[in-house]
C-alpha cells in the first residue's frame, strides 16, 4: 500500500513539474514575441492605455501577467586599481520587477538592500566612452578606446568590438563579437569608434559615432552613421547612411535619441540649440533640422539622451500617436521630475502640467559645489503599463565630501575598509501617471504620483589579494527591463 500510495505521489509530482515547466515554455515563448514585436497595437499594451485593445484581450491581459516575471537590468562600468594596475569592468546587475513594486514606502531612510552580479567582464587594457545599447534580448556593450596602463606608454585605440550579454540565454554570459563570423550575430564596426551611440528601431541596429582628431596617434577615419540588419542577407553587414551634420571631426560631446514608436532618430551636439532628425523609414531624406520649438530646448532639459514613452491615441489618427518626455537635472532642481509632451512628427516640445515632486533625498544623492566629489548620475526605465522608476546612483567615498579632503584620502587609502573603497548606492524611485484628457498635440493633462522608494548597495569585486583594491570610477551605463 505504501508503495501504491508513493508511486501515485511521484506520478502527481511530475505531472504538476511537466505542467510548470510548459506553462513556462509558453511564457518564455510569448515574452520572446513581444520583446521583438514592435507593433503598435502592443505598444498601446506596453504603455498601458488601452484605446486600441478591449479589457478581455487575452494578449493584452497576458503581457501585464509577464510585467511581474521581468527583471530589471542594470548596467554598470566599473574601473578599478590594484597598486599600479588599473582594470575595467563591465558589469551587470539584475533586480526583479515584482520586488520593485511589491511595496509602497516612500521612506528614502529605509535600509540599504545589496544587489548581486549577473555577469561581469574584467579586462586590464582601459576603455574609455563605451556605450550601451538594446538589440532585442542581448545587452550591449560596444566601442569606446582602448589604452594600456597609466605607467605605459602607447596611442588611445578605438575599438571595434561589441559585447553581448543575451537575458534569454539559460546560462548568459559576456559574447565578444568578430568582424566575421559571431555567435552573437552582431559583427565588429568596420573600424574602430571613439565615440558612439546605439540604439535599435525596427529590428535593426543604428550607430552614430566617430574618432574625435584631438586624441593622440593617428587619425582613424570611420563612418558617422550606419545600421546593422541581422535579417539583410547570409552575410549581414554594417552599411553607411547619410552623415549627421551635428557631427563633425572636432565634435567632443553629442547626444542621441532613438525616440519609441516614430521611427524617428534625433541628434545634436552638446548644448548646441540644433536639433535633426533622422526618419529609418525615408532614409533618402536623411538628417533634417527641426524647428527652432524643439531645437532650443530639448538640447538643455536632459543631462544626457533624454526619456520618452510612446502613446496611441485616436484624435491623432489609427498609425500616431504622441511622446511624453521625462527630464532630470541632479545639480539644478534634484527634487522635481518634469514632463514634456512632444508632437508624433517628433518637431514640438511643450511642459505639461505640474512636475513630480520627490521625497526629500539623502544627503549623498544631492550634488552641489562642495557636497561631495562625484556628481549623481540617473537612468529612467519604462516598467510597463504607465509606470517609470528613476534610477538615482553614486558612487563616493564615505570619507570623501569635499574636494580639500582628497589629499587625506589619498594618504589613509590603505587604513579605509574594503567597503569604504568599494561601494556603490542607489536610489529608485518608482511612480505612475494618468492621462486624463489628450484633446490635441498642444492638450494634455496628466496627473503624477509616487509609488515608493527603494535603496539599494553594492560592492565592486576584489581584484586580487592580499594587495587592497580601490574602485577608481564607476558608472550606471543602462538599465534595461526585460
Amino acid at each position: 500500500m505504501g508503495v501504491r500510495t508513493a508511486a501515485a505521489r511521484l506520478g502527481l509530482g511530475l505531472a504538476a513539474a511537466s505542467a510548470r515547466w510548459n506553462q513556462k515554455q509558453k511564457v518564455n515563448s510569448f515574452s520572446q514575441f513581444i520583446r521583438r514585436s514592435r507593433s503598435s497595437t502592443l505598444a498601446a499594451a506596453v504603455s498601458g492605455k488601452k484605446w486600441e485593445l478591449s479589457k478581455s484581450d487575452s494578449g493584452s491581459e497576458l503581457e501585464l501577467e509577464l510585467n511581474k516575471e521581468k527583471t530589471l537590468y542594470l548596467c554598470f562600468s566599473e574601473i578599478s586599481r590594484c597598486d599600479y594596475d588599473e582594470y575595467r569592468a563591465e558589469v551587470i546587475r539584475p533586480i526583479k520587477l515584482s520586488q520593485l513594486l511589491s511595496t509602497t514606502s516612500i521612506d528614502v531612510d529605509d535600509d540599504s538592500m545589496e544587489l548581486r552580479e549577473a555577469a561581469y567582464k574584467r579586462m586590464k587594457l582601459q576603455m574609455y566612452h563605451t556605450n550601451c545599447s538594446l538589440f532585442g534580448s542581448q545587452i550591449l556593450f560596444a566601442g569606446g578606446f582602448k589604452q594600456k596602463s597609466l605607467n605605459a606608454l602607447g596611442y588611445a585605440i578605438p575599438s571595434r568590438d561589441i559585447c553581448s550579454f543575451d537575458t534569454m540565454d539559460p546560462s548568459p554570459k559576456f559574447q565578444v563579437s568578430s568582424p566575421r563570423k559571431t555567435r552573437i550575430k552582431i559583427k565588429s564596426f568596420p573600424t574602430g569608434k571613439n565615440r558612439v551611440r546605439l540604439g535599435e528601431v525596427d529590428r535593426k541596429l543604428y550607430c552614430l559615432g566617430h574618432n574625435p582628431r584631438f586624441y593622440p596617434g593617428p587619425e582613424i577615419p570611420c563612418e558617422p552613421f550606419e545600421v546593422f540588419d541581422p535579417e539583410d542577407g547570409d552575410d549581414p553587414k554594417w552599411r553607411p547612411l547619410a552623415p549627421p551634420p551635428f557631427i563633425n571631426r572636432n565634435t567632443r560631446d553629442f547626444s542621441a535619441a532613438f525616440v519609441e514608436g516614430s521611427n524617428k532618430i534625433l541628434g545634436w551636439e552638446g548644448n548646441k540649440p540644433e536639433v535633426f532628425a533622422f526618419d529609418v523609414a525615408r532614409p533618402e531624406n536623411g538628417w533634417i533640422k527641426s524647428p527652432s520649438r524643439l531645437g532650443g530646448r530639448l538640447p538643455t532639459l536632459s543631462r544626457g539622451a533624454p526619456f520618452f514613452i510612446h502613446h496611441n491615441h485616436p484624435n491623432f489618427g489609427a498609425s500616431a500617436g504622441f511622446q511624453l518626455m521625462f527630464a532630470y537635472d541632479p545639480v539644478k532642481a534634484p527634487q522635481i521630475v518634469p514632463v514634456f509632451l512632444m508632437s508624433h512628427n517628433c518637431d514640438s516640445l511643450k511642459p505639461v502640467n505640474k512636475p513630480l515632486r520627490l521625497p526629500d533625498l539623502p544627503y549623498e544623492f544631492l550634488t552641489g559645489e562642495l557636497k561631495d566629489v562625484s556628481q549623481t548620475r540617473f537612468k529612467f526605465v519604462h516598467l510597463g503599463e504607465k509606470k517609470v522608476c528613476l534610477i538615482l546612483y553614486k558612487f563616493f567615498y564615505p570619507r570623501l565630501y569635499f574636494p580639500e579632503e582628497a589629499y587625506t584620502y589619498w594618504m589613509n587609502e590603505k587604513e579605509m575598509t574594503y567597503n569604504q573603497r568599494n561601494m556603490g548606492s542607489l536610489l529608485l524611485i518608482t511612480f505612475e501617471y494618468d492621462i486624463n484628457s489628450v484633446n490635441s498635440e498642444s492638450s494634455l493633462d496628466i496627473q503624477l504620483r509616487l509609488l515608493g522608494t527603494h535603496r539599494f548597495h553594492y560592492l565592486t569585486k576584489q581584484l586580487r589579494k592580499p594587495n587592497p583594491t580601490c574602485t577608481r570610477d564607476a558608472s550606471l551605463a543602462a538599465a534595461y527591463l526585460l
